[in-house]
């Protein structure tokens, strides 16, 4: 086995596509018309530069902030803003969009129709997260 052929930080940065899984069923979404087109987006893994980049920012913008707001308690954290910054995170991860339609509208891949989608539906937000950490959803077998 050539290592070269496990290297998860080129795999990841180059991405792998998500296919959505209804989030009541679990079955994987697929488009309704003739040829059954798979459902999903191209995101990058959790080993790709792209996200450690992000990550640092991230850490230090936090570390910052908890400077800034010394004495603020447990209680005054905002599960909102997390979920916010987690779907943030995840779109710049987000590099195109395959079959995906809202309001009989097929949608067109950007930064802020990724983030829509995530803060629209947490089941893809959760799906995202998984797939994306996910080593196996990089590696070319």
């Amino acid at each position: 086995m050539d290592l070269l052929n496990l290297d998860t930080k080129k795999f990841a940065e180059e991405g792998a596509f998500l296919q959505f899984k209804h989030p009541a069923t679990g079955k994987l979404l697929a488009t309704e018309c003739k040829g059954k087109k798979p459902i999903g987006m191209y995101i990058k893994g959790s080993d790709s530069a792209t996200l450690r980049k992000l990550a640092n920012k991230t850490v230090n913008e936090m570390r910052a902030k908890a400077k800034a707001q010394k004495g603020i308690s447990d209680d005054e954290f905002d599960l909102g803003e997390v979920e916010s910054d987690t779907a943030e995170v995840l779109a710049k991860l987000v590099t195109g969009f395959e079959n995906l339609v809202e309001n009989k509208i097929e949608l067109q891949y950007s930064y802020e129709a990724a983030f829509k989608l995530f803060t629209t539906y947490p089941w893809m937000l959760e799906q995202a997260k998984e797939y994306k950490d996910d080593r196996g959803n990089f590696i070319k077998s």
